[in-house]
């Protein structure tokens, strides 16, 4: 019998601020990490697609925030490769105000988060369990990223996959569901078209 594939589970609008919002609200042991940066690594995957180990790659070295090009930079990737992603808020203002608070790429090429993989799944999970969403795993954050990118920006497979640092179209593919298709504002159009045609 042939594997069956799930198709990715997204976040809807309404969680991914009650993500954002809770996300500041975690309470941590002493010495922990600040809470900004467990912010920050789930606007990583919600609005720049990354990998949990890329997040905790990530220096302030690699983020471009000039006023025409607001970008971050992936330097050897899961498949050693190197990738550039725009950048869109509410991630650009986050990085701008911690390039105030000391993460100067000029002068600290330390990484934002600290932390291992599994440390920060960790925290990431506990983030959903106060906000009361279902826990699909950290890649949830790229999935919806994936769905984002194709539903409402109308990005092509080919384009999704370089900004995921995918090696195979086929692994993008699978943002491409039923439900997804719907969504998305070319195939819409492509129909209203036809429906269009079909009408006169």
């Amino acid at each position: 019998m042939p594997k069956i594939i799930n198709p990715p589970k997204y976040l809807s609008k309404d969680e991914i601020k009650k993500l954002l919002d809770n996300s500041s609200l975690i309470i941590l042991r002493r010495n922990a990490l600040k809470p900004i940066y467990i912010h920050l690594a789930i606007c990583l995957g919600l609005y720049a697609g990354l990998r949990v180990s890329e997040m905790i790659k990530l220096k302030p070295s690699d983020v471009t925030l000039e006023e025409d090009i607001k970008e971050i930079t992936i330097v050897n990737s899961k498949y050693g490769r190197t990738r550039r992603i725009p950048i869109l808020e509410p991630l650009v203002s986050l990085l701008k105000y911690l390039s105030l608070e000391g993460h100067n790429p000029e002068h600290n090429n330390n990484v934002y988060i600290p932390r291992t993989t599994k440390q920060l799944y960790n925290l990431i999970k506990k983030v959903y369990l106060i906000s009361g969403i279902e826990y699909g795993g950290v890649h949830q954050l790229r999935h919806t990223y994936a769905r984002r990118c194709i539903s409402i920006g109308g990005l092509k497979i080919p384009d999704v996959q370089y900004l995921l640092g995918h090696s195979s179209s086929n692994t993008t593919a699978r943002y491409v569901d039923a439900e997804f298709t719907t969504n998305n504002p070319y195939i819409s159009e492509a129909f209203s078209k036809i429906q269009k045609f079909d009408d006169n």
